[in-house]
C-alpha cells in the first residue's frame, strides 16, 4: 500500500453524518415541491433551506462506497461473501425498527394497519416480505415508510460490490463516466418515464463508486493530512466550498448533489479539526445516523400522535429542535437495546463453549 500521511478516522466519518443527518431532518420536516433553478432574489427563505438541506443521501451513499472499500482493505477474503455479510449488517440494522414499527403501526399509523396498507391474500403477503427485506422500492409497492427507500439502493450497491471493485481497480474511468451519465441525465431533468422518481440505486451508484474511488486513491488521507498541516486555510476553503455548492443546487440537482456532499464531507473534516468538544454533539449524532433516519419519519409524518404534536408547533426552528431530540432519545434507546442484547448474546455463547470444553 502506498504510504500516504494523514488518516481520514471513523470519528471524522461520524462528524460528517451527524452534520448530514442534520440537514436530512430539516429537508423531511419541511419538505415540499420548488422548481429549479431557484431566484434567490425572490424566494422564500423557506423554499431556500428545502433544498439546500437536500444531501444526504448523496453524502450517506460515497460514505458508504468509502467504507466498505475500507473495510475489505482490512479484512480481505472473498469479495462475494464479504458482500454478503455487508448485506446481512444492513438488514439486521433495519429489523431492529422495522419490527417494532410494524407492532406500533397497528395502533399509531394514519394510513391504517398493516393489514390495510400491504392489502390482504397473497399480494398483501408479497407486499409484507418486499418491505420487511427492503427491496420493496425495486417495484415501488406498498410501504410503512416511503423513506426507507434507500435501504434497497444499499443493498443492491453491497451485492454489486464485487464487480465495482473489480471495475474500479482496471477501468476506474470508464466506470465513473458510465455511472455518471444517469445523474447528468437527470440534473437535466430526463429520467425514464417508468422509474418516475430519481429515489433509486441507479442514480446513486455514481457517488457509491465515487467513495470507493476515494478509499482506492487515499484521497480523504491526504485531504486529513492537508487539514491537519494548514487548519485555518483548510477550514476557510470547507466552508467556502460548502456554501458554493450549496448555491449550485439552487439551481440543478442531483449532479450537483454529489458535489454538494464531498463538500460536506470536506465540512466534516474541518469541524474534526478545529470544533473541540463540539465535534463530540456531531459524532453521537453520526453514530444514530442510521437509526435516526430508519426513524423519524414516522415521528413528523407517519405516526398521529408524534404528527399532531409537532403540527402545534407554530415556531419552525422549535419544531425541527422537538423533532430532532425525539429521534436521537428513540434512537440511543435502540442503540443500548441492541448492546445489551449483544452483551448477553455474547455471554450466552461464552457460557455454551465453557460448558462443552467442561
Amino acid at each position: 500500500m502506498e504510504d500516504v500521511q494523514g488518516s481520514y478516522t471513523k470519528n471524522h466519518t461520524l462528524c460528517t453524518k451527524g452534520i448530514a443527518v442534520l440537514m436530512l431532518c430539516w429537508h423531511h420536516l419541511f419538505w415540499h415541491n420548488v422548481d429549479l433553478p431557484m431566484d434567490l432574489s425572490n424566494t422564500y427563505y423557506m423554499d431556500v433551506l428545502t433544498v439546500i438541506t437536500k444531501v444526504c443521501v448523496a453524502t450517506f451513499t460515497i460514505l458508504s462506497g468509502y467504507g466498505i472499500s475500507e473495510s475489505y482493505r482490512r479484512k480481505g477474503g472473498g469479495t462475494f461473501r464479504f458482500a454478503i455479510q455487508h448485506v446481512w449488517k444492513l438488514l439486521k440494522n433495519f429489523w431492529w425498527v422495522y419490527v417494532p414499527a410494524f407492532v406500533l403501526s397497528f395502533a399509531f399509523h394514519f394510513q391504517g394497519t398493516p393489514l390495510e396498507i400491504y392489502g390482504g391474500g397473497i399480494l398483501g403477503v408479497r407486499n409484507f416480505l418486499l418491505d420487511f427485506f427492503g427491496v420493496r422500492a425495486l417495484i415501488y409497492s406498498p410501504t410503512l415508510n416511503n423513506t426507507w427507500w434507500y435501504i434497497e439502493a444499499a443493498l443492491v450497491f453491497y451485492m454489486l460490490y464485487p464487480v465495482l471493485l473489480y471495475l474500479v481497480k482496471k477501468l476506474p474511468v470508464i466506470l465513473l463516466i458510465v455511472t455518471s451519465i444517469p445523474v447528468i441525465l437527470a440534473s437535466g431533468g430526463v429520467i425514464w418515464e417508468p422509474l418516475i422518481t430519481t429515489d433509486r440505486e441507479l442514480f446513486y451508484i455514481m457517488p457509491f463508486v465515487i467513495g470507493m474511488l476515494f478509499s482506492e486513491y487515499h484521497v480523504l488521507n491526504r485531504i486529513v493530512a492537508y487539514s491537519e498541516k494548514r487548519r485555518w486555510i483548510f477550514v476557510a476553503g470547507a466552508i467556502i466550498f460548502c456554501i458554493t455548492s450549496a448555491l449550485l443546487r439552487t439551481m440543478a440537482p442531483m449532479i450537483t448533489d454529489v458535489i454538494y456532499a464531498i463538500s460536506i464531507i470536506f465540512l466534516g473534516i474541518a469541524v474534526c479539526n478545529v470544533a473541540g468538544k463540539v465535534k463530540n454533539i456531531f459524532a453521537f449524532l453520526g453514530e444514530c445516523s442510521m437509526d435516526i433516519y430508519l426513524i423519524h419519519s414516522f415521528i413528523y409524518y407517519y405516526f398521529v400522535p408524534t404528527r399532531e404534536l409537532l403540527g402545534g408547533i407554530s415556531n419552525y426552528v422549535l419544531r425541527y429542535i422537538v423533532l430532532v431530540l425525539i429521534s436521537l432519545a428513540l434512537s440511543f434507546v435502540l442503540m443500548q437495546l441492541k448492546k445489551i442484547i449483544e452483551i448477553g448474546l455474547r455471554r450466552r455463547k461464552k457460557s455454551e463453549s465453557e460448558a462443552v470444553i467442561v
